[in-house]
């Protein structure tokens, strides 16, 4: 599955890539937007949606449980809620509600190896969730320029033709994840579009491995683009891998929200720059 954004500043453009692009959030929305059973959906629970990026201030998003066939398709947020995120030495950072459900700290950056604990209470039970934040990414290189060819062109043989190879440090069969970022303003698209979809964003699913090797074709334009390679948990990838639910066969989402549905994980990341051209 790819999605297609707007090229933003690059930290907001990844917030964005890993809270809507991945099949996690389709798994998500099963348990917000209700593809669940009416025995298992309970409008009393809260829906977590809580990402630590290494080093960067905190966003969670805090939205109510719809019921399944219910008319009302719109998640609504739970607001003014105390929500606190504690450390591994019990420090507390409360975060501050913002608006539409999301509760953000600038006093939090989150640290390398370090765990947190996100807890509050809603309809007289406590929510909580951990994670611990993985390290950066190391050894990560890879190609800095390919040549792509369109569709159908005979001058330089098919896109297939060429690669951009990348590799990194994996010892202890971490699980990663590659999200491709076309950056350029206004970037040129590689095919026609009346007949090839240009997406400016696309990625690989988590992967225990150590390498992954993009053909010509993968990419839609022309320019420089981000190659981000994300150190991720085994909670994202459970929600991630979650395709199995379905309006005939549905259970609850996996996720690590004790009392209630969604995600609460720490991600770090690496990035390299790829200029495609003609």
């Amino acid at each position: 599955m790819k999605i297609s954004i707007s090229n933003t500043k690059l930290f907001s453009g990844i917030l964005y890539t890993l809270l809507v692009g991945a099949l996690a959030i389709a798994a998500l929305s099963m348990a917000s937007c209700q593809k669940m059973d009416v025995q298992l959906s309970d409008p009393n629970k809260a829906v977590v949606k809580g990402y630590l990026f290494a080093g960067k201030p905190v966003s969670i998003s805090i939205t109510k449980q719809l019921l399944y066939g219910a008319t009302d398709t719109i998640t609504h947020p739970i607001e003014n809620l105390d929500v606190v995120i504690y450390d591994s030495k019990n420090n507390a950072y409360p975060l501050l509600y913002t608006s539409n459900g999301i509760y953000q700290s600038d006093k939090l950056l989150p640290q390398v190896g370090e765990t947190y604990t996100l807890k509050f209470t809603y309809n007289g039970k406590e929510l909580s969730g951990t994670t611990t934040v993985p390290a950066k990414p190391s050894g990560f290189q890879g190609t800095s320029s390919i040549s792509v060819q369109p569709f159908g062109s005979t001058t330089s043989g098919p896109p297939s033709m060429s690669r951009a190879e990348y590799s990194w440090t994996n010892t202890n069969s971490s699980y990663f994840l590659i999200v491709v970022e076309s950056i350029t303003p206004n970037a040129t698209p590689i095919n026609d579009t009346t007949e090839y979809e240009a997406l400016p964003v696309f990625r690989i699913s988590p992967t225990q491995g150590s390498s992954h090797s993009f053909m010509g074709q993968s990419f839609y334009y022309y320019g420089m683009h981000n190659v981000i390679l994300f150190a991720i948990n085994q909670e994202y990838v459970d929600l991630y891998q979650d395709t199995g639910n379905s309006s005939q066969n549905i259970t609850t989402p996996p996720g690590n929200i004790t009392n209630g549905f969604g995600i609460f994980t720490a991600i770090n990341a690496d990035t390299l720059k790829l200029n495609v051209t003609p």
